[in-house]
């Protein structure tokens, strides 16, 4: 309790000079004003009615994950309400425009014991469902002070992260062991919160598999494909920096043996376009930009495509996915959305965000994990070459996949049972 009292007195401290640090945000068009309002507290939507379910996810791919589990609660309670919190601009568009329908969007409130306090106070939820890693100590407090059951959702903690708790054992006790639910992703994830003191925690797999389809607009697909029908497609997905240059080079030398092959970038963060594009012109390549809306023709042989929600577009064109993040020490991005598409996947060595996914997709001969560029460039050669390969890798994914949505039913009606209480 004395840690909790000392971490809220120091957060209001810090609440003067957060709120001008945002302002700044704002200028740098890292902040809305809406998003300024809502993580310190000020709201314009009256809370509805009702029993009222919130659910944290700070990502696009943590919230993303969230749907399918979101549909499943809206048919079984119709009536209740869904308020999602995220905390970037980017996941607020994704969720609005993926999502609306199903649930009210606000923005996180910062962990500051004065924002957080006007955000119970406003919405009143009826539980809390916090989804994989955030803890935060004045949120987790201040829900479970007032009776509101506190789930940490799709939980994963890495062996860092883990060794880092354990070295504050007394903060970390005090703080994990008011979690009063936990699913973890995994069963080393499972042992480590439990011995930072989870006492409830049940492992039912990634939700992450049972999330929705990604959307692919068909009149677009159709446009590329016209283009692409006789190219071998490559789609560097959710690139970090340096991994382009990498992957280029790569590219570059299997043109040589392969001269359809064919580049789609899609980075991680778009506002790095421009200096995706000045590599692209320093290696003196033929490439077309999807935000520009250049149109590929017959000499195109790279496209950048630094656009948000089209992912799923460039899956559908592809014959191999590279996962980003996996090639530089970023942890990797998520190597399970490409499994709805029919493509192979290749990941590099650094994949520690999905460890448990990985060893999973290698075991079952799903995907392939190679440890340098050298390896890199001769699956990539093996798989265009070798049809019945391609095809095998495709198929194992999707039957992985499957097996791995059934365990997450179970998980579905686990916290089905959670709400009929609340």
């Amino acid at each position: 309790m004395f840690f909790f009292l000392i971490y809220r007195i120091i957060s209001n401290i810090l609440f003067l000079p957060i709120t001008f640090y945002l302002i700044f945000r704002i200028l740098k068009r890292k902040e809305t004003w809406r998003s300024f309002k809502e993580k310190l507290g000020f709201y314009d939507i009256k809370r509805p009615p009702g029993k009222l379910i919130w659910i944290n996810a700070s990502s696009i791919g943590e919230s993303l994950s969230t749907i399918s589990l979101i549909k499943y609660i809206k048919k079984n309670f119709p009536e209740h309400l869904i308020l999602m919190t995220t905390g970037t601009i980017t996941s607020e568009r994704v969720i609005s425009k993926r999502a609306q329908k199903l649930l009210i969007h606000q923005f996180a409130p910062l962990d500051l014991g004065i924002s957080v306090e006007k955000f119970l106070k406003h919405w009143k939820p009826d539980i809390a469902i916090f989804v994989e890693s955030e803890i935060w100590p004045n949120l987790l407090n201040s829900t479970t002070n007032k009776s509101i059951k506190f789930i940490l959702l799709n939980a994963r903690i890495s062996e860092k992260s883990f060794t880092k708790w354990k070295k504050v054992h007394l903060i970390s006790s005090s703080i994990f062991k008011k979690i009063n639910l936990c699913f973890a992703q995994d069963d080393e994830s499972k042992l480590r919160f439990k011995e930072l003191g989870v006492k409830s925690i049940f492992t039912y797999g990634n939700l992450k598999f049972s999330s929705d389809k990604l959307p692919v607009n068909v009149n677009e697909y159709e446009v590329f494909k016209k283009f692409l029908i006789n190219k071998k497609v490559v789609t560097l997905s959710s690139s970090h920096p340096n991994e382009e240059l990498m992957i280029i080079k790569i590219i570059k030398e299997i043109r040589k043996k392969i001269s359809d092959i064919f580049l789609i970038i899609v980075p991680r963060h778009i506002n790095r376009s421009n200096m995706i594009e000045r590599l692209l012109i320093k290696e003196q390549l033929n490439f077309k930009i999807r935000s520009k809306s250049q149109q590929i023709d017959k000499q195109t042989n790279y496209y950048l495509a630094d656009t948000y929600g089209e992912l799923g577009l460039f899956y559908k064109l592809s014959s191999i996915v590279l996962i980003g993040g996996s090639f530089v020490k970023k942890g990797g991005q998520n190597p399970i959305e490409p499994s709805n598409f029919n493509c192979s996947v290749i990941f590099g060595p650094y994949m520690s965000n999905f460890q448990p996914t990985v060893n999973l997709f290698v075991k079952n001969k799903a995907a392939i994990q190679i440890k340098n560029l050298n390896e890199l460039e001769k699956n990539i050669l093996k798989i265009l070459g070798d049809y019945n390969l391609k095809t095998s890798l495709s198929i194992n994914l999707t039957k992985v996949c499957e097996s791995e949505r059934e365990d997450n039913k179970k998980l579905f009606k686990k916290i089905n049972k959670i709400i009929s209480n609340i």
